[in-house]
């Protein structure tokens, strides 16, 4: 998001966290001269989301918009992770992208230095595809920390949500299913969305 009603729109849907991307490849990157007011001021929890992006340059925008959240999405080493973790004061987030061939034993090195990780759709794309995973996957993997859902999740999954009784789950994130332009999100779908959840 970058629209500063839209974001206080949104902030007003009971959501518990609001996610702003930072990686310039991204059709929703939040821009070079995006105030960080709009974050320090909305009363939530902020969540930045980075791509292969050097520790500097996460730790200097974490600074800056006062992140509570880095949500780790490329193709990031263990070291990185490492480093963000003993920098920052923010709660790591790691993605994972999966597949029928992804293999749960890469979690274990990454679980030392993160709060969370982050499970999306493997495509071509660093998120942001729309498409879903097989969600039953999870039930077959070794998850050792809290986990956030992503990957296509829309206005009228809350029933699929609901039936997955998974200890790890922790966050539902979601995005581009719910937006009406990119970066703009559909605040009465949101709202509906949260209220169907709790």
């Amino acid at each position: 998001m970058r629209d500063p009603q839209n974001i206080q729109d949104i902030v007003q849907c009971n959501i518990d966290i609001l996610g702003f991307i930072f990686y310039e490849q991204s059709q929703r990157f939040v821009g070079h001269d995006f105030s960080p007011q709009l974050l320090l001021d909305c009363g939530k929890q902020t969540a930045g989301v980075f791509v292969n992006q050097s520790v500097e340059y996460v730790v200097q925008k974490q600074q800056t918009y006062g992140l509570d959240y880095l949500q780790i999405h490329g193709n990031e080493s263990v070291e990185y992770c490492k480093q963000l973790y003993e920098i920052t004061q923010a709660y790591i987030v790691k993605a994972f992208l999966i597949d029928e061939h992804f293999s749960d034993s890469i979690l274990e090195e990454y679980t030392p230095y993160c709060h969370y990780f982050l499970f999306d759709t493997k495509t071509t794309l660093y998120g942001g595809s729309g498409q879903k995973f097989d969600w039953n996957i999870l039930h077959t993997m070794n998850i050792s920390k809290p986990f956030f859902l992503s990957g296509g999740i829309t206005p009228h999954d809350t029933d699929i949500l609901s039936r997955i009784h998974h200890s790890k789950l922790y966050c539902i994130d979601i995005n581009s299913k719910f937006e009406i332009r990119h970066a703009f999100k559909n605040v009465e779908a949101v709202r509906h969305f949260v209220t169907s959840i709790h």
